[in-house]
């Protein structure tokens, strides 16, 4: 099986509003994330590559676009949607169908990541490791 890997980073705030209101996390915080992407594919491609590094810039483009400096908002959280609500001109809102944990948000890019270079390259596998510090982090891998 052959790999490549590349970090991604981004910073972005969030809360868990599942969580009891004593619980730090319960409350809008940031993280300056660093989001580590292999693809895996038993096969190269005419280049000998499983992708060109250069290809993956644009996936860099789409997390600044759609992630850096964003509010990640669960899209029932009724609190911080009615805040955001209010300022759209202050906050840069990226709404999510599910709860902002890191497994959640490393589940949701490594099933982009496949979705959006399947069709290109033989991917067998993707693993997204997304640190929310340095000694902090939840990984997900997607296979077909």
């Amino acid at each position: 099986m052959y790999t490549v890997t590349k970090k991604f980073s981004f910073c972005a705030a969030h809360r868990l509003p599942q969580l009891l209101s004593n619980h730090k996390c319960s409350k809008v915080h940031g993280h300056n994330y660093d989001l580590i992407v292999t693809l895996y594919s038993e096969k190269l491609d005419k280049d000998d590559f499983v992708i060109d590094f250069g290809e993956l810039k644009q996936l860099q483009k789409w997390i600044n676009k759609n992630f850096d400096h964003a509010i990640l908002v669960y899209e029932k959280d009724q609190i911080l949607s009615k805040i955001v609500d209010q300022f759209p001109e202050v906050f840069k809102v990226k709404r999510l169908k599910f709860v902002p944990t890191s497994e959640n948000l490393a589940k949701y890019f490594a099933e982009f990541i496949y979705g959006k270079y399947c069709n290109d390259i033989p991917l067998s596998a993707v693993k997204v490791e997304l640190y929310e510090s340095k000694n902090n982090s939840a990984s997900y891998i997607y296979s077909r």
